[in-house]
């Protein structure tokens, strides 16, 4: 089964990019969190049998690789309607098996991270043991097998610098891939202990897609070898630059629920033209850019459009105020902590959402959203300002710190792309934040790619602004986001992902325990207490969930504001 809608989603980074830049890369949610999804729910007797539905998108993916990192929102669309997902989020981000492809998957052994030594680990290894869907076949007739898991497993476990991927993902834990014990089983063996190993293998690409690394690099750009979902791709001009469409159409051989659209096509309209092509019908779902300056007006405009029906709903990505501990004034922890304590997210959130009438929400998680499942609030471990809003704290760290910031107070370089409301928003709030905490502060807004490669990726900040895209899998996912930056062999500090250049050797513990540990009860516990500590070394603040906005036309039915949860494929549709 594919899962009914309400457990589906798609993240809102799928439609279009996020409105600001996205740092590259789980019953849950907190009790004020926003609509974990906002769609026109329908059951299958009231859709229609047939048509084509329009969707539009960024742009045409350069690539059908999702493991590739010139992947974009389109390639992951595109993978999750027409390849094998075995673990799919459902709309809380939980990982749910997928029972067209699997009957069932059952992980053995594995040490507790109470004893995660060598010898415990060689002595009862992890394995998990799929058992296939004996219907599950690709588009080319051959079924399922250990080969194509033994494929991916090979091209993507980093051994093999031929093939081009975006990151190991947890399948460099991987010892082995065998066929059996039984028909129609797969045997995946660890290394090591693996809490997140259901986050391997989905999507699942046939095995003639990771047989070399040109057939994995270049081969995959605008061609699949086999398809193994409700749709495939229409032909061998289904990706067509010219007319900047990707064309699915139903799949006749899929063993599962038959799919109530024809074709389902993706179409490039860029965000300032998409209004204008959902009243014209020439596409029948668009998210709408809440970022740009009159945002708000347009989302007035699109609600008063008669046949068009405006879903909001928290969106797939979070933004967040970086603190640098690297270079600069906020490399004092006192002083960074003290500065983090002055900002009030809340009021950041608030400010965010209501121009566009939508629920506020600052996440107390730096792991997991508020509309995700085993969300907790740490945010207290932080601290709070006191009544005269930080200043009394900062003045006292400033003079700790003595000749390491300086005799004067430093003025504080708040760094934001340009030409994003959101971003001049935070930069506003922090301004005033900051000046009530008796810090002066500035704007520096950047064009184009030279946020991040100028400033957040060299340092040149003090606080920055933008967004990271959710994950069901944070811990193997978000490690490099908060790892301890490490001295490389030229006397450079390799940071990875972290760009806040903070972190402890406890931190770095507590990802390797959670990480390892496969008891979900004490996993969760490691997980809060690792975000606690994150917390506590101040070198984010997780501001607000993006808001996710998506018009449809009216008569479009499953299909809206996904959230962090995977679409039913079979269900979208028109309504009769």
């Amino acid at each position: 089964m594919r899962g009914n809608v309400s457990a589906r989603r798609l993240a809102a980074a799928l439609l279009v990019a996020a409105p600001l830049p996205l740092a590259a890369a789980c019953s849950g949610g907190g009790a004020d969190a926003p609509p974990a999804q906002s769609l026109t729910a329908a059951p299958a007797a009231q859709v229609r049998a047939g048509g084509t539905q329009t969707w539009a998108v960024g742009g045409v993916p350069a690539t059908l690789n999702v493991h590739q990192t010139d992947a974009d929102a389109a390639t992951r669309t595109v993978a999750e309607a027409v390849l094998p997902a075995l673990f799919p989020p459902d709309s809380g981000g939980r990982p749910t098996m997928d029972q067209d492809y699997l009957v069932k998957a059952v992980s053995k052994g594995g040490a507790s991270s109470d004893d995660a030594s060598d010898d415990a680990e060689a002595a009862n290894p992890q394995t998990v043991v799929y058992t296939l869907n004996p219907q599950a076949r690709w588009s080319d007739g051959k079924p399922l097998s250990a080969a194509d898991f033994a494929g991916q497993w090979k091209a993507l476990r980093g051994t093999d610098p031929g093939y081009w991927t975006s990151g190991t993902g947890g399948y460099d834990a991987v010892s082995d891939v065998t066929a059996g014990p039984g028909a129609h089983q797969v045997t995946v063996s660890f290394k090591r202990p693996f809490a997140d190993w259901r986050a391997l293998f989905t999507p699942l690409y046939p095995a003639a897609a990771t047989k070399s690394p040109e057939a994995f690099n270049d081969g995959l750009r605008r061609h699949l070898p086999a398809t193994a979902g409700p749709f495939r791709l229409a032909g061998s001009d289904a990706v067509d630059d010219k007319a900047g469409t990707v064309t699915l159409e139903r799949d006749p051989k899929w063993w599962g629920t038959r799919a109530r659209l024809d074709k389902l096509v993706l179409k490039a309209v860029p965000a300032e033209q998409r209004l204008a092509a959902l009243k014209s019908g020439s596409v029948d779902l668009a998210r709408l850019d809440t970022d740009a300056p009159g945002a708000a007006t347009l989302l007035r405009q699109a609600s008063a459009t008669h046949g068009i029906t405006l879903h909001k709903g928290a969106g797939g990505a979070w933004t967040q105020l970086t603190l640098n501990g690297g270079t600069g004034p906020l490399k004092d922890g006192d002083l960074r902590r003290a500065v983090a304590r002055a900002i009030d997210r809340n009021a950041i959130a608030k400010d965010v959402a209501a121009p566009l009438g939508m629920t506020a929400f600052a996440p107390g998680n730096h792991l997991l959203m508020g509309t995700q499942a085993g969300y907790s609030d740490n945010s207290s471990a932080l601290g709070s300002a006191g009544d005269d809003g930080g200043k009394g704290e900062v003045q006292k760290a400033l003079k700790a710190a003595g000749d390491a910031v300086g005799t004067d107070a430093p003025v504080l370089r708040v760094v934001i792309p340009k030409n994003s409301a959101q971003a001049e928003t935070v930069a506003k709030d922090v301004h005033t934040m900051l000046a009530k905490a008796g810090l002066r502060s500035r704007t520096v807004a950047v064009s184009g790619d030279g946020f991040f490669t100028d400033h957040v990726a060299t340092g040149d900040f003090d606080l920055a602004v933008y967004s990271w895209p959710a994950t069901a899998f944070p811990v193997v996912d978000d490690r490099a986001i908060y790892a301890k930056p490490q001295p490389s062999e030229d006397g450079s500090m390799n940071i990875g992902r972290n760009w806040a250049r903070t972190g402890t050797d406890e931190i770095d513990l507590l990802f390797r325990k959670a990480g390892a540990e496969l008891d979900t009860g004490k996993a969760s516990d490691l997980r809060n207490t690792l975000d606690a500590r994150l917390w506590r070394e101040a070198g984010s603040l997780p501001l607000f969930q993006v808001p996710d906005v998506v018009a449809t036309r009216a008569n479009v039915v499953n299909a809206g504001a996904f959230g962090v949860g995977t679409p039913d494929f079979t269900a979208v549709g028109f309504r009769k």
